[in-house]
């Protein structure tokens, strides 16, 4: 890689450990579902990086693609710690990569995960940067449930890890506000796929119409999310219901463009609104 920051696996094998300088393993999903998000992560990385290095400190990043299987993430990862080529690790991907790669780097090297999290125990050497559901949810939902007067909630995600622990707490955080959960789906991961990636969403989205739903909880992750807020935006539905996602960010705002967000929700958006 011809970058003043960014510097190829392979060729470290070549050049070797250096002393000199911090080298972070930059965990983000270069390919797979979670594809779409890897290029503002890396741009975002690395403008950092080169900030740090102005300020007179040596950072170099070593991408590492966290969109493959998650052994083959996690066995990456750790032959580079184990050979000396990176000191610390920093992620962004899905749960089911994160565990694979606590399990690896844990007491190894550091590994700091920056998305919202399943919640739970970590082992030593793992740092959250995100918010467990309760933490990042639970604002967003009291704040629209009593100022807004939404009492019909679905939720929709991706069945893996993280949704599943998205969607027990908010049945239990609706449940308690004296609102009711009309539909809970988790759908496959991905569920865009083929040559119709539409097709699964067009029913998840008659789904929402005949359930009457208020406001919609979107645990969906990269693509899927994207697929579905296009979807969404062009049926009848998207005029009235309000869609609160905990996992949606620029680059996937971007691709989705802005007339198909208008009703959306960031969670973490709410939360820093209600924390005023």
């Amino acid at each position: 890689m011809t970058d003043s920051v960014l510097r190829d696996a392979t060729e470290l094998l070549v050049t070797g450990p250096d002393a000199g300088v911090l080298r972070l393993g930059l965990l983000l999903p270069l390919s797979g579902p979670l594809g779409l998000t890897g290029p503002s992560g890396l741009s975002a990385a690395r403008l950092a990086a080169i900030e740090v290095n102005a300020a007179g400190r040596g950072v170099e990043l070593v991408p590492v693609d966290a969109g493959r299987r998650p052994e083959a993430v996690a066995a990456e990862a750790r032959f580079l710690a184990g050979a000396g080529l990176v000191q610390a690790f920093v992620g962004f991907h899905t749960s089911d990569v994160h565990r694979a790669l606590e399990a690896a780097l844990a007491g190894v090297v550091p590994y700091i995960f920056t998305p919202p999290h399943e919640g739970g125990p970590r082992r030593a050497g793992v740092v959250l940067l995100g918010d467990s559901p309760e933490r990042q949810l639970g604002p967003a939902v009291r704040r629209l449930s009593e100022r807004r007067g939404l009492r019909r909630w679905a939720l929709v995600g991706n069945d893996y890890i993280w949704p599943r622990s998205v969607h027990r707490v908010a049945g239990r955080l609706v449940r308690s506000l004296g609102a009711e959960v009309v539909l809970d789906r988790l759908v496959p991961f991905p569920l865009a796929s083929g040559d119709d990636p539409e097709a699964g969403f067009e029913e998840l989205v008659d789904a929402l119409e005949r359930a009457r739903a208020q406001a919609i909880l979107l645990s969906l992750v990269g693509r899927d999310l994207a697929v579905f807020n296009r979807v969404f935006a062009a049926a009848r539905p998207a005029s009235g219901m309000v869609r609160l996602s905990g996992a949606l960010e620029g680059e996937r705002a971007a691709r989705g463009g802005r007339r198909r967000h208008r009703g959306a929700v960031l969670g973490d958006a709410v939360v820093r609104r209600a924390g005023r």
